[in-house]
């Protein structure tokens, strides 16, 4: 009995110890392509390869790991991410990306073009350089021949082949920025970019407000009907602090406002547009404190401009009574209580005490009808 437990330990350790273990084969999906002398290998999907557990062959010959440039990413090699290598021909027939297997090597893709065979020794040299990228602010995405490196500013990409590459930069809230640069080998090129806001805001006032008549626009001679209003802060020409609206036939839009120091009905703008009935209009009245003018935009573009007041004066304060217009009128001096009806709908009024940017105001109006 002895005897046979002894055995059954051999068998055991035998298996346990003595057996190799099978090694899993990482499966990948790579496209393979040349251009001339260079060939390209993407990782489309599958397992992440180490560095030194696969190697390339062109034409049968193994590509020295020196002569393997990994752009814009970094090992292990990943899907979306591309291997560039390049020969001193361009007779290249056939190539293999290969598994470094244990003890089996395994080929994972290949590929075969179509052409004369001839002598393609890899030139085993250095052919990468690098590119040191910053932005202003940082924290910017970078892209490198339009893949996603998974990287921001600052940050240097090493292993980039030799010649002209496109970096594009992506930030919430700023334009996205790009350039064409050029990397040699053994060097390292600094790309510097300086992001320009969506939105630059300065000092002031912004009213902004889509009106469409449902009538062609009343020509102005009701007294009950000048003026159509669209929105105004205020119950008279000399206590408003802006308004916008328009002119007194209704054939063009008008701002106006009042500065802290100005007395009377204030300064006012019109537009060139002359609305018409059934369609929607994105009117856009600015006060830029800092320079002390003001402004009138019709579907995102500025039509009228001028010098008001004294820079960095600021606007009236408000009277405190807000009135939005419409069929019913606003509150207004006259023959009637109710005055400068506008025929029509209304809608998206807001107010900001900044002063819009003329991008901001064209994104506005791009938005489209709220």
């Amino acid at each position: 009995m002895v005897a046979l437990v002894l055995l059954a330990a051999v068998i055991a350790y035998v298996f346990v110890f003595q057996i190799p273990t099978i090694e899993k084969i990482p499966m990948v999906a790579a496209d393979i392509t040349k251009n001339g002398n260079q060939v390209s290998l993407l990782f489309k999907n599958g397992d992440p390869l180490e560095q030194g557990r696969f190697y390339v062959t062109v034409n049968g010959n193994r590509v020295s790991d020196g002569n393997l440039s990994l752009v814009g990413g970094s090992y292990p090699w990943s899907p979306g991410e591309r291997l560039v290598l390049n020969y001193s021909t361009s007779a290249i027939n056939d190539v293999k990306l290969v598994y470094l297997g244990k003890p089996t090597s395994v080929v994972l893709a290949s590929v075969t073009f179509s052409g004369p065979a001839g002598n393609s020794t890899p030139v085993n040299i250095t052919t990468t350089g690098s590119f040191a990228v910053t932005s202003t602010p940082a924290g910017a995405g970078i892209w490198l021949d339009t893949f996603d490196t998974g990287r921001v500013t600052p940050s240097t990409l090493a292993n980039v082949t030799s010649g002209q590459h496109r970096i594009d930069l992506s930030l919430t809230g700023y334009y996205p920025a790009n350039s064409t640069v050029s990397v040699t080998a053994n060097s390292t090129v600094n790309a510097d970019f300086t992001l320009t806001p969506l939105y630059s805001r300065y000092p002031g006032f912004t009213v902004e407000g889509w009106v469409k008549w449902n009538v062609p626009p009343n020509p102005g001679t009701d007294n009950t009907s000048k003026w159509a209003t669209i929105v105004v802060d205020g119950t008279t020409d000399n206590n408003r602090r802006y308004h916008l609206e328009h002119d007194q036939y209704n054939t063009k839009f008008e701002f106006a406002l009042a500065t802290a120091t100005v007395s009377g009905s204030g300064s006012y703008l019109l537009s060139t547009t002359t609305p018409v009935s059934g369609t929607w209009y994105y009117v856009t009245g600015v006060y830029n404190k800092t320079p002390g003018t003001m402004a009138i935009s019709v579907n995102g573009i500025q039509q009228n401009s001028k010098s008001v007041g004294v820079p960095n004066e600021g606007l009236r304060a408000s009277p405190g009574k807000y009135q939005i217009g419409g069929p019913a009128g606003i509150q207004w001096p006259g023959p009637t209580s109710m005055q400068r009806k506008l025929e029509g709908d209304i809608r998206g009024v807001k107010t900001y005490e900044e002063a819009f940017s003329q991008a901001e105001i064209l994104a506005h109006y791009t938005a489209g009808v709220p």
